[in-house]
């Protein structure tokens, strides 16, 4: 992995000279930031999808939201209500923070899409579905969860997909 090298503003004034060490991290930090060195800025460069019915993200250390889109089908037995909920967890053990993206009751056939925006200051949800806030959020967050449930019987997919966003937090 490449290494992440900081280049202080004395060495990029108009009366610096350019030097090799200079132009060394001019080249180095761009793939370092991109590798995720561990000195470099965070970037959303990095995005998660799964397609089972409860899907945790990690690696949100270090950002301060993200995006993420989640689609449900599936087919209730009985007249029952579908949820899809977010949920947060600062160790990946315990989360906390449900929130409803979105929830409606069906009999039958049935498919749904949202996609969002989780800023983990304010816990705030901006989504195409639904808008809300997760309590207790913070920008200590680790993990993201994504579950469905439904509580008219059947079967349901749902696929979720998790872009990391807003740089250090």
């Amino acid at each position: 992995m490449t290494t992440y090298t900081t280049i202080p503003d004395t060495d990029v004034d108009q009366d610096s000279p350019l030097t090799v060490t200079l132009l060394t991290a001019l080249r180095d930090n761009l793939p370092a930031t991109m590798e995720l060195d561990s000195t470099a800025p965070k970037m959303a460069v990095d995005a998660d999808r799964s397609a089972s019915a409860t899907a945790d993200y990690d690696g949100m250390d270090d950002f301060s939201g993200c995006r993420f889109f989640a689609h449900i089908q599936g087919s209730n037995s009985t007249s029952g209500t579908v949820k899809v909920t977010i949920s947060y967890s600062t160790d990946g053990v315990s989360f906390s923070g449900d929130t409803d993206v979105f929830s409606f009751t069906v009999s039958g056939n049935y498919t749904r899409s949202c996609m969002g925006h989780i800023d983990f200051a304010s816990g705030n949800i901006t989504a195409s579905c639904a808008a809300g806030t997760m309590s207790g959020a913070s920008t200590s967050i680790t993990h993201i969860r994504i579950a469905a449930t439904s509580t008219g019987g059947g079967s349901r997919t749902l696929q979720s997909y998790v872009e990391r966003t807003g740089g250090a937090a």
